[in-house]
């Protein structure tokens, strides 16, 4: 599809190349003898009297002769004059003067004269020289002339003399511009203009054709497919989606008043892109609960020659009727895209649509994610996670040993994994190298209430007093009077040098 800018452009690429057009087709000329044999093409000169009438002198050298025709407009029968018959060389190289009202030719000393066969309409010069001399009218000039039957002289040294008549029959010639262009399967093409350009004779209707356009490649339609020259078509090109690739010569015909002429085109059928490749999705958190942010990530890839313009995510939550788009950012040929998370169990739909800058587009299946609500954890051993289990010195930093007097810290943290906030006890108990519990510091008791899903880090000072190696336990418990462990046991080691 062209937009409005694109017709825009053609048609300023149009009307320049139909000035162009104008300017190289210079019109027809036919060529006409007027009189021929030895030495004939001395000191010609050619003028035309407001009928149209050409009038021509030259110089016969053979009989010594100085010769004027008067040349019909439009027949090719010629009346030739003997101005004057000399044994001497007359009027050479002068410039002779003509007064056609009064039949006298003067060449500057003598008066020749000529009573008959003259047309008196005007008074005109004719110049003569050594070689061709033109008066008024010639082949280069004649574009801006408004005399309806325009001559130029032809001499030189050929033996001939003679003139060119501008031919009055119809005729035209075609021309395309571009003369070659590349499409996509099942694309257009709308950059193709046809001149008709009128070179000579009075207008008369010209018709359009297409030919070497094979039926299953496409079908070509002109903008304008009659006129009379000069005038200018659009050849528009849709290309099937299934066309063979290849390279096509395409012929456009003119034919009318009698004269038929054509242009030739290059169409060049390319492949259509392939559309982008969307693979299988990543959905995290898995499993996913209720109040969890879900991210959908999937690997978008484009085909050479084109790149991703776009990915979009589309989901319908649970309850909702109807899909929302987010617009996936993208990291490489990762492409991540968030569903906000859901207030209640059940199924979220989901598909995904990519494009490329080829146009083409491509759209995943709908799939689905099962939002559950969280297992019932309170009061079991699942309900919290003991993690971050870690020795710091006096400065925060991790350390994997310690020296005999030097204070350390353990660090243990609780992650509450029930749907409720609660308070429990936290147990860290310290061994010795033989395995007993050692009697000082080695026992704490911390009281801590964790919200729903979040986590508490702690910790707790403690300087060994003998080399070895330590063992810490890490228990979660209800209470300390009826303790029951909701917390896996967690056991780590440090050692003291």
């Amino acid at each position: 599809m062209v937009n409005r800018s694109s017709y825009l452009i053609i048609s300023i690429i149009t009307l320049l190349t139909l000035i162009i057009a104008q300017l190289s087709f210079a019109p027809a000329w036919s060529e006409e003898t007027v009189g021929s044999s030895d030495d004939v093409d001395y000191f010609t000169s050619i003028a035309s009297n407001s009928g149209g009438h050409p009038h021509i002198r030259y110089r016969d050298y053979s009989n010594l002769d100085l010769k004027y025709v008067v040349v019909p407009t439009s027949s090719p029968i010629f009346t030739i004059n003997i101005i004057d018959s000399d044994t001497s060389s007359v009027l050479e190289g002068a410039a002779v003067q003509v007064d056609l009202s009064s039949g006298s030719f003067t060449d500057g000393s003598t008066t020749k004269t000529k009573t008959t066969g003259l047309d008196g309409n005007t008074t005109f010069e004719i110049i003569s020289g050594s070689t061709i001399s033109l008066r008024q009218v010639s082949k280069t000039d004649y574009s801006t002339s408004t005399d309806t039957t325009p001559v130029a002289m032809t001499a030189g040294f050929t033996d001939t003399v003679g003139i060119s008549r501008m031919l009055t029959t119809f005729d035209f010639i075609l021309s395309v511009s571009p003369q070659s262009d590349s499409v996509i399967q099942g694309q257009a093409v709308d950059t193709i203009t046809v001149i008709v350009s009128l070179i000579s004779g009075s207008t008369q209707n010209v018709d359009l054709s297409l030919a070497g356009l094979p039926s299953d490649v496409g079908v070509g339609t002109f903008s304008k497919s009659s006129d009379n020259p000069t005038f200018f078509s659009v050849l528009h090109i849709d290309m099937y989606p299934n066309a063979p690739l290849g390279v096509y010569e395409l012929t456009i015909l003119g034919v009318g008043g009698g004269k038929d002429h054509n242009a030739f085109f290059e169409l060049t059928v390319s492949p259509l892109p392939l559309p982008p490749t969307i693979g299988e999705a990543t959905i995290l958190p898995s499993p996913t609960r209720i109040n969890q942010t879900i991210t959908v990530s999937v690997s978008v890839t484009q085909t050479s020659g084109s790149f991703i313009t776009a990915s979009t995510l589309f989901y319908m939550g649970v309850g909702d009727s109807a899909f929302t788009s987010v617009v996936m950012t993208a990291s490489g040929s990762t492409y991540s895209g968030t569903i906000p998370a859901q207030a209640a169990a059940g199924t979220v739909s989901y598909y995904i649509n990519a494009t490329d800058s080829a146009d083409n587009s491509a759209t995943s299946s709908t799939a689905s994610i099962s939002v559950t609500e969280v297992p019932p954890v309170r009061g079991t051993v699942n309900e919290n996670q003991v993690t971050e289990n870690k020795l710091t010195n006096s400065s925060g930093n991790t350390v994997a040993s310690t020296t005999v007097g030097e204070e350390v810290f353990l660090q243990a943290q609780v992650t509450n994994n029930d749907i409720t906030a609660h308070t429990r006890w936290l147990i860290m108990q310290v061994k010795g190298p033989d395995g007993a519990v050692v009697s000082h510091g080695s026992i704490t008791k911390t009281q801590v209430t964790v919200a729903a899903g979040a986590s508490l880090k702690t910790l707790v000072n403690f300087t060994p007093q003998t080399v070895g190696t330590y063992t810490v336990e890490v228990f979660v418990f209800t209470s300390l009077a009826t303790p029951i462990s909701v917390a896996p046991k967690v056991t780590w080691t440090f050692t003291v040098g």
